[in-house]
This record gives C-alpha cells, structure tokens and sequence, in this order.
C-alpha cells in the first residue's frame, strides 16, 4: 500500500500538468499504478520485510514460498540495539539467540533444537569453519534471514534444524551518509558511519565501517573491532550488472569467566560473571577475517537470467587464555591453559541459471545451479595445567593477585591440515496455476574431506573421506486475494563430518536429516505486516556430541538419531504510522531417540522461548514529533546444559527497552537489554558455566546527511 500511494500521487500530478500544458484539449488520464516488489537485499523501510533472497534464491515473495522463515531488517537491528548476531535473533521464532551468554568469540544460535554454530551464510555463500562460525559485525547488515528446517536442496550441506543468512548493506542508487558515536557500558566507546553515493546513474558506491573499543564484564577482558567494508555496483548496460562486496574485520574477543558446575547445584558462585580469571601478560586473542565477493547478474531477456556469486575469504585467529579448572580448599581457585592457532581459506562459487516457461496455464519459474566450496584448515590446539613441570599459580578468589608467570605444561596436543570440497548440482522448479503455487526442488553433492589430523594420544591419522547425497525439496500452497496462504513441504538434508568417533577411531558418518512441516502465512492487504503459523517434525541420524573423556580430553561422539517436533509462531507488524509490533513463541520437544543418550534432550534446547516487541513513534506535528520508545519481554524456557541431562538451568524472563529522537538531520538512541540487570546462568554442561549478559545500556548519537 505505501508503494501503490507515492506512485499514484505522481502519477495525478504528471497527468494534471500535461492538461494544464495542453491549452485546446482536456485529457483525463487513467491513474497509473506500479506494483512494486521489495528488493530481498535492499532496505525494507521498517521492521516488516515482505521478500526474501534465501528460500528460493529467486525473487519469489515469502508469501508463496513453502518454508518457514524469519526475517530481521537494519531497521530492527537499529531500533533494539542489537549488537551481535544472536541479539538481532532474539526476536525471531525457532531460534534461541544467545545460548552461550556473554561469550564474544562466536555466534551459535540454536536453530529447532539443533546447534546452528556452523550453519550461517554470507551473501548466500556459506561461512565455514570447523567449529562455531565467527560473529560478523551486525552494523554491516542490511538484513538477516533465517530458513526454518533443512535447505540441503539450495545450499548443500548443512544443519538440519536450518539456516542463518547474512545480507550485507550493499550500493543503493541514492546518495545517503551517516556518522556516529557511539557509548555505553563495559567501556565501549565507538565510532561507525555508512556513506553511499551514487558516481553516475551506473555506478554507485558505498562505504560501511565501525571502529571499537569495548571490554567484557571483567574490565581486563577485550572485546575490540575494526570493520570496514567497501562495496561497489556497475549496472554496466541493459544486460550486465556486477557487484563487488568487501569486508575487513580484526577484533580480539576472549572467553567470559567460566566457573564450575557445582554453582547450579549450590546456588552460590564465589567467582561471579566479572571475575578475571586471566592474567593479561598471558591472554592474548587476534583475529583477522577478510572477505572478497564479486556477484554478476546478466539478462538475456525478460525471462531468463544468469546469476553468479563469488566469495574468497581467509580467517586467521591466535589466541591464549586462562580458564577454570577447580575450586582449592584454601580459597583459592585452580587455573588450567589453551592455546589456539588458527589458518582457514574459503573459496565459494555459486553458478545459476533462472528463467520462466508456460505449459499449458501453468506457469514455471526454472532455476538450475552449480555451487562449489572448498575449505582449507590449519589448526593446532594445546591445553596446559601446573602438573610437575608447568607454573601456573593459583589465583585468590576473595584477593585476587595478577602478574605471576605463566609457564604450563602443555600436556595434550592436536594439530589438522585439512581440505574439504563440496560441488553441488541442483534444479529448482516454482509452478503457479491461479492461486496454487507449488515448488520441486532436487540437488546432488559430492563431497571429499582429504589430509591428516594429529594427537599426543592417538598419533597421527590420514583423513581420506568422500561422501555423496542427494537431498531434495518438495512443497504445496494455495494464496488466497486476502493475503492467506496454508502450505506443506517435505525437506531433506546432509551434512559430512570432520571428527573421528571416540569409540570406535573411525571417521564420523554423514548426518542426514529430514522434515515435514505444515503452516499458514498472512500478509494483510489492509496494513503492513506478515504473520507465520507452522507445525514441523524433524529427523538427524548420525547426530554428534561433543563430550570430555575420562582423561578430560575433548572427544566426539555419534549418538544415533535426534527428533525434534513443535510448533512456531511469528508476527510482525506496522498496525499504523506510529505503531510497530513483532511477537514470536516457539514450542520445541527434542529428544535423543537412539544411541548413548537415548530419551534425553539435547543440549541448550528449551521447549518454551517467547518474546514481543512493540515500539511507538510520535505523531509528526505533535509536541513529541521525531521520538520513538520501544519496548520488549524475552522468555527462555528451562533447558539442559550437556548432553546427558545431569546440569538444568531454570527459565528466564528478560526486560528491553529502547528511546530515540530524530530531529533534522540528527538522531539520538538509548537502548537497554536486560534492563533489570537479571544475572543467570546462559549455559552450564561439561565444559563449565557461562553467565547471560547482565544490563547492557548504549548510547548513539548519529549526523544523517
């Protein structure tokens, strides 16, 4: 409706100065209208985003797609403070945003009851790296889509439980500036701007970057960014377009104070989340990520169009630190030592080819691809402890003492080189017939994991995987003209794994995956909105574990099957020029049906989560003209911390609330998160406790130009 409004508006005033002009004759002219479609990689003008790019890789609107998805906008992002991946996700239905709390080095939503560590994608192209994906700066986000259950059809392998895409701001044809500060606790003191201009009606540019400084909840704890990203468009004539995306990011992200599992027992923490357990002449973290993206659109014609996407990146990260390993009888608690070293490249092209065909009166919107990656990894990881030749000195809980040596006795030692490949070749096909809308989709992968991984325990082992799959998509809806549309869909997935199992020194099996999911979508045609109801059940065999060992060396387990069943609910909404809500509930019932863990529920998987955000903006030509307040209730449900069920940790109810003023060309925001300073327990399993973040408050003030 705000498309159709400024385009008549323009259209009227056209005809009525062509009548004025024609002195002789009065002409009245048939309003025009344009039916516009958002584009899924530009700005959506609000929190209400009515296309996507990830469900079909096609311009299909999330209306006829037979998925469930969410979709946080900048504006979003911007209006609730988000400063991290998992805090713009806390919002969105079937995502559990933050399960590790405080912990800056890496963003692990959990997706339907599956970790979604490593199931995140840049531009549509994956980020890959043997653990959790490392976070991406959310101010250079345009918008973040989530796919609900498998999308092995689309992007390869993958996490069941679904898909986290990250779009990039990208050249629009418009020239917009803004410039900042930014300040609030833990020390954070940053400054960030986003210039975008446009160099001739062909070519535009634009430049997005932020510069931090933070600490974490113990001041000695470093959270620092550098994010510059240069991007930009040549519409090099009517058929070619081509678009480079950029990004640097360096940041030095260390754990959070990681206390013992005994605190969920007693209740009482001697050490709290702001304890520093470190010594800063021994921790150090650096971490360089660079990305280079190119993308190339080229029409034939009205029908069909050859897209390709191209992504290289590197990411190298070295890191040291201290952390828990015991309470001592004399007040003390014992330290134990890691040491990381980090080298990975990545190398992503995806090849695709759409267009449109009539049989009969059924429409078809054709899509085939080529998608190939290929990843390599060089990782070596040590852990230390005092033992009868290292220094590592204990550490006063009630007066601490910082500046002691630190010289430990690495006591386990793996190294990996490792090269993985994936080709993938899929073909999609959309069919319209009236108001039924039906999608096909088929792809298959072959995949190879080639090099050798090291232990100080097990010695070395040649790694020589190959694996095949074919995993496939299937979907039915009807959209009625009042904006409703009940689907169905069936989804399949794979995913090839690195480790080898604990027990038997094998390479893991490739988990496979699949779901059926039933749902309805809205999007009122009376007021800006979109609404998601959906019902899902959903299948991993060969699901792998993390666990330590008797001799407390980290281990990978394959545990057999994992179900995970419930039901979803999302609604956002711009109810009126003022008013902007977005709710979302999700019931999830995982459980471990075979292997070790067998009726028991995986890990950092809530049944209950629930939330609801809901923002006013003042009338224009009221004494509060240019203020907004917002404000939201987040609600975790009870879940376990390990894998064995032995740690739970209770529900929770968190507070948000945000302020700004826009006058002019300048803009001032508050935002708080937490804002009871509610302190609880994030997670707790096997490798310790980690505390949720506690009242976080920022202050941005920003120059728009």
């Amino acid at each position: 409706m705000r498309l159709h409004r400024p385009l008549l508006l323009g259209a009227s005033v056209l005809a009525l100065t062509c009548a004025a002009q024609a002195q002789t004759e009065v002409t009245v002219l048939a309003p025009i209208i344009v039916d516009g479609s958002e584009d899924p990689t530009g700005p959506a003008g609000g929190f209400v985003a009515t296309s996507q790019a990830s469900a079909t890789k096609t311009d299909t609107p999330r209306l006829e797609t037979q998925q469930t998805d969410s979709v946080v906008t900048a504006e979003q992002i911007e209006a609730q403070g988000a400063t991290t991946l998992g805090q713009a996700l806390n919002y969105s239905s079937g995502v559990f945003g933050e399960p590790f709390g405080l912990d800056a080095r890496g963003d692990s939503p959990r997706l339907r009851g599956f970790d979604g560590g490593n199931s995140q994608f840049l531009n549509g192209l994956k980020l890959l790296r043997t653990s959790t994906t490392p976070s991406f700066e959310v101010y250079g986000l345009e918008r973040v889509e989530v796919l609900h259950g498998p999308a092995g059809v689309l992007y390869g392998a993958g996490n069941p439980g679904g898909m986290i895409n990250q779009i990039q701001k990208r050249p629009q044809f418009d020239d917009f500036n803004e410039a900042g500060l930014s300040f609030g606790t833990n020390q954070r003191a940053e400054t960030f701007f986003d210039l975008n201009r446009t160099i001739t009606p062909d070519v535009a540019y634009r430049f997005t970057g932020v510069l931090r400084h933070q600490n974490g909840n113990a001041e000695e704890i470093n959270d620092d960014r550098v994010y510059l990203a240069p991007s930009a468009t040549w519409e090099i004539d009517g058929q070619n377009t081509v678009t480079f995306l950029g990004s640097y990011q360096w940041d030095n992200p260390e754990q959070p104070t990681a206390t013992d599992i005994s605190t969920l027992a007693s209740g009482n923490d001697p050490l709290g989340p702001d304890f520093y357990l470190g010594e800063e002449n021994f921790n150090e973290s650096d971490r360089r990520q660079i990305n280079v993206g190119l993308e190339w659109e080229h029409r034939f014609n009205d029908s069909w169009t050859l897209n390709q996407a191209f992504r290289y990146q590197t990411f190298d990260w070295d890191y040291q630190w201290l952390y828990f390993s015991a309470f001592n009888s004399d007040d003390t608690v014992a330290r134990a030592a890691i040491r990381q070293g980090e080298d990975t490249s990545t190398l992503n092209l995806d090849t695709r080819l759409s267009g449109e065909v009539m049989t009969g009166a059924v429409q078809h919107k054709l899509l085939f691809g080529l998608d190939i990656r290929k990843f390599d990894e060089k990782l070596s990881t040590e852990f230390g402890r005092a033992g009868t030749t290292g220094v590592l000195p204990p550490l006063s809980i009630s007066d601490p003492s910082y500046g002691s040596d630190i010289d430990p006795e690495w006591w386990y030692t793996s190294t990996s080189d490792l090269t993985f490949r994936q080709t993938g070749l899929y073909v999609q096909d959309e069919l319209s017939f009236g108001g039924w809308r039906a999608s096909l989709g088929l792809r298959h992968d072959w995949t190879s994991r080639e090099g050798e991984t090291y232990t100080n325990f097990a010695g070395g082992t040649d790694i020589d995987q190959d694996a095949s799959e074919t995993t496939g998509r299937a979907g039915l809806s009807y959209v009625f003209a009042n904006g409703l549309a009940p689907f169905v869909s069936y989804s399949t997935a794979f995913d090839p794994l690195t480790e080898t199992d604990a027990v038997s020194g094998r390479v893991l099996d490739p988990t496979t995956a699949k779901q059926w999911e039933a749902g309805v979508k809205y999007e009122p045609t009376f007021f800006r909105g979109f609404f998601t109801a959906s019902v899902f059940d959903l299948e991993q065999d060969n699901v792998s574990v993390r666990v330590l060992n008797a001799s407390g060396v980290p281990e990978t387990r394959q545990r057999g099957q994992v179900r995970s069943k419930g039901f979803e609910l999302e609604g956002t909404a711009e109810l009126t020029d003022n008013w902007t809500a977005k709710g979302a509930y999700s019931y999830t019932d995982a459980e471990t049906e075979s292997g070790d863990f067998t009726g028991l529920t995986p890990e950092n998987s809530p049944e209950d989560v629930a939330s609801l955000w809901v923002g006013y903006d003042f009338a224009d030509g009221t004494r509060l003209e240019g203020l907004n307040v917002g404000g939201g209730v987040r609600y975790i449900g009870e879940r376990f911390g390990d894998a064995s069920n032995l740690y739970k940790m209770s529900d929770e109810t968190l507070l948000d609330a945000s302020v700004s003023y826009e006058r002019e060309a300048f803009e001032a925001r508050l935002t708080v998160q937490n804002l009871t300073d509610e302190e609880y327990l994030a997670n707790c399993g096997t490798f310790g406790c980690t505390y949720g973040a506690g009242r976080t408050v920022v202050a941005d003030i920003a120059y728009k130009w």
